[in-house]
């Protein structure tokens, strides 16, 4: 396999692989006590989701936008879109460390999951002015099955961010946007 070389073709890829993470999610989210975010704001395991048969009530992350991946590409990357390997990114949220760090064992022991990097933002040793203050535990990985192979997806990369409830819920819309323009200050 060669390095995805065009912007459109990892759009079409991470879009792809999207629907295939999505369902990985689930199934590492109910092993661990992991929850969605749901329309409502409230964070929900998705033992609970499935039950109440609310599915389309969870708050899936967006792809990232054209605009934002070219920013990227400009301003960290060379220009290179192989390196971009967040454009397909989902999130799975933990009431306490103890199951965040459960979900992280189901992820690294999937036969179907390569994780290619992982910067654990939890860490004492890591340095939280490098995102003004964010933590979590972000995860590069790829998903090698029948159909990711069907579909030619299988070594597209995407990202799983693992968040504790208790640090998420203190961001707020304010805050967050104070936190994009720091970002697109420093050129990141």
């Amino acid at each position: 396999l060669s390095p995805i070389q065009e912007v459109e073709q990892l759009f079409a890829q991470s879009a792809c692989l999207d629907i295939f993470l999505r369902d990985k999610l689930k199934t590492w989210a109910l092993g661990c006590g992991g929850c969605f975010q749901t329309m409502n704001g409230e964070f929900e395991t998705w033992e609970r989701i499935r039950e109440a048969g609310g599915e389309s009530s969870v708050m899936w992350a967006p792809k990232k936008s054209l605009e934002r991946a070219c920013e990227k590409l400009i301003t960290c990357y060379g220009m290179d879109p192989s390196l971009l390997l967040d454009c397909c990114r989902q999130s799975i949220y933990f009431h306490d460390p103890a199951r965040l760090f459960e979900c992280l064992r189901l992820i690294l022991a999937d036969e179907q999951v390569s994780v290619w990097r992982v910067c654990n933002r939890l860490h004492d040793s890591y340095d939280v002015l490098r995102t003004a203050g964010y933590r979590n535990v972000r995860l590069n990985l790829s998903i090698e099955s029948e159909d990711t192979r069907r579909l030619c997806v299988e070594a597209t990369i995407g990202e799983v961010q693992l968040s504790l409830i208790p640090l998420v819920a203190s961001k707020t819309e304010a805050s967050h946007a104070r936190y994009i323009r720091w970002r697109n200050q420093r050129g990141r």
